[in-house]
């Protein structure tokens, strides 16, 4: 099966293991919302917001670590504000992301509208999506579109390759190409297991993998007591953990994370760079990667 190449925003992702860094998905808005928008006007403090993304992503800038920004609402009027927002003020890519398919629709035709659908993933579509929704995507392609393959904790690899299978039957042929297989990680003690599973169906389908190590360590009660600082070192050993199996795309949680989980996860993909090299000792080395500045 070959290995799926896709360009989003300034960045490019999949491909062979190692070929390119690992994308970090923070959300923004997660927190100090008081501070950075206001939920009853949805105002968003723009000054403030874009320091807090400036701060939080200018390691990630240094050493050449792609991030996409996952926004965080419940309302459609809140959200058609933090896209419009994002859009104008970064030029970061970002999810199309809710609970609700009338909010993540909202959200799609925004990004049509603002001819940003370059910089835009879709998340997301399962087996259950309607094919109202399904057209919607068919009609305004975004970059690419995460498939989420629902509670694997009880379910195999051929499980999940039959979603992948009923998915795609629903999709044109020219969607297959930009799909992103997403894992939702349940607990910290399944985390292996999920990562075994996505490192198969990576090189079963070609497919990029997306994980979410952050929602499975999320719960960890007595870690989180043990205070901040151990918790973060915690959170970066689990995503390079993941990175070793070959994810392409990581929730991190909050954005604030990124300015100590940059350098770390950077010499994660360096590690996995050097694999690839020795594969290969004429691939070549891309353009946007931490191995430039780290080494």
């Amino acid at each position: 099966m070959s290995l799926q190449t896709i360009n989003i925003g300034r960045f490019y992702t999949g491909g062979e293991v190692g070929s390119h860094p690992t994308i970090l998905i923070g959300t923004l808005f997660v927190e100090d919302i008081g501070l950075l928008y206001d939920t009853g006007t949805f105002r968003i403090e723009a000054g403030k917001v874009q320091e807090n993304i400036e701060i939080n992503t200018r390691n990630c800038r240094k050493i050449g670590m792609p991030v996409i920004i996952n926004l965080f609402t419940k309302t459609e009027e809140a959200f058609s504000k933090q896209i419009e927002f994002v859009i104008a003020k970064t030029d970061f890519p970002f999810l199309i992301s809710g609970s609700k398919q009338s909010t993540r629709l909202a959200g799609l035709e925004i990004v049509t509208n603002l001819r940003a659908l370059d910089r835009a993933v879709y998340q997301s579509i399962s087996v259950d999506s309607s094919d109202n929704e399904l057209q919607w995507l068919a009609n305004n392609q975004p970059s690419a579109i995460m498939v989420k393959l629902g509670n694997l904790k009880n379910h195999t690899v051929d499980d999940a390759l039959k979603k992948v299978d009923q998915i795609k039957a629903r999709l044109p042929l020219n969607l297959h190409s930009r799909l992103l297989l997403w894992i939702d990680f349940v607990d910290e003690v399944s985390i292996k297991r999920f990562c075994e599973m996505g490192q198969h169906l990576r090189k079963m389908t070609g497919h990029p993998i997306v994980g979410s190590p952050f929602t499975g360590i999320h719960s960890w009660q007595k870690l989180k007591i043990k205070g901040q600082a151990e918790y973060v070192s915690a959170l970066a050993s689990t995503i390079g953990f993941c990175t070793a199996f070959g994810f392409d795309f990581l929730f991190i949680g909050p954005l604030r994370h990124l300015t100590n989980l940059s350098t770390a996860q950077g010499v994660v993909d360096i590690y996995n760079r050097y694999n690839l090299i020795d594969k290969n000792s004429e691939d070549f080395l891309s353009e946007n990667h931490p191995i430039h500045e780290l080494l």
